[in-house]
């Protein structure tokens, strides 16, 4: 169990440890999937999207403006890549490592930047905490769980009461998708700090608050914070428990099967009886 600062990403995702997307694929696609991408790293990580590049992009922004401004770099207005002249700047930009930001993009993630600022709450969040921090605890039967927020602060702010916290940032196209829970459902955000609060109350950090810093990806680009409260950071636990305990027996009996069952029993959501019967009432 550790806190570690400044390990880079692509040594996080690389390490045997256990994580919440980790964990997440192993609900999704079953042990075998698990297993040839995460034990015997037979299958490739997919290539990043758009919006994770923009994600991290934003990130990098933040944290890191000096790193920012050396990997990336703003397509030129009007580059086209089967010209003579774009074709020697694609080989230069390739040769040189640089993630390729259109000027739109650029621009965004700017106006972004300036929003996040703007808001008092956000500012005071980030300039008391330290960014990416892995958060590592046991686990009997698994090499390791790891959480890795965008911020943590060990001493807390004014605004937590001088209580550690913990800080994320997440892009999204409307404010209202985090604000109203659908959004937090729908990534898994619950899970991913229940997860991370977990392991920093097994590193000493009891009841730690939760952040997350959502901006808007559309103008205006409002920016706000959002807490999550002890139910969905409860529920978030919960899930990952499920999944960390069935994922450890597959590692003990080293037993990788496609599908943990050969069948299975859809229940109907509630939701479907009362359709029903409003289909009825409206025929």
């Amino acid at each position: 169990m550790a806190i570690q600062w400044g390990l880079p990403l692509d040594q996080y995702h690389s390490a045997a440890h256990v994580t919440k997307s980790k964990l997440s694929d192993f609900a999704a696609k079953g042990p075998r999937f698990y297993a040839t991408r995460y034990v015997q790293r037979t299958a490739q990580r997919d290539e990043s999207s758009d919006a994770q590049v923009i994600g991290q992009a934003l990130e990098d922004r933040i944290q890191v403006p000096a790193e920012y401004k050396a990997r990336y770099v703003v397509r030129p207005d009007g580059m086209d890549g089967r010209t003579k002249e774009g074709k020697v700047w694609a080989a230069d930009v390739k040769a040189r490592g640089l993630v390729v930001l259109s000027a739109d993009d650029a621009n965004m993630i700017e106006e972004m930047v300036t929003a996040i600022f703007e808001n008092e709450a956000a500012a005071e969040l980030v300039r008391n905490a330290k960014p990416q921090p892995t958060i590592t605890m046991d686990y009997a039967g698994l090499p390791g769980v790891a959480s890795r927020p965008d911020w943590f602060s060990e001493s807390g702010c004014a605004l937590t009461g001088f209580r550690p916290y913990v800080l994320d940032l997440k892009s999204t196209l409307t404010l209202t998708k985090l604000t109203s829970g659908r959004g937090i459902a729908e990534y898994g955000y619950h899970q991913q700090f229940g997860l991370c609060t977990y392991a920093l109350a097994k590193n000493g950090f009891v009841d730690v608050p939760v952040y997350l810093l959502a901006a808007e990806k559309c103008r205006p680009h409002r920016a706000q914070v959002v807490q999550l409260d002890e139910t969905w950071l409860s529920a978030g636990w919960d899930w990952c428990a499920r999944q960390l305990s069935k994922l450890a027996k597959h590692y003990q009996a080293n037993e990788w099967p496609r599908v943990d069952a050969e069948m299975v029993v859809s229940k109907a959501p509630a939701w479907l009886a009362n359709r029903v019967e409003f289909d009825e009432e409206a025929a």
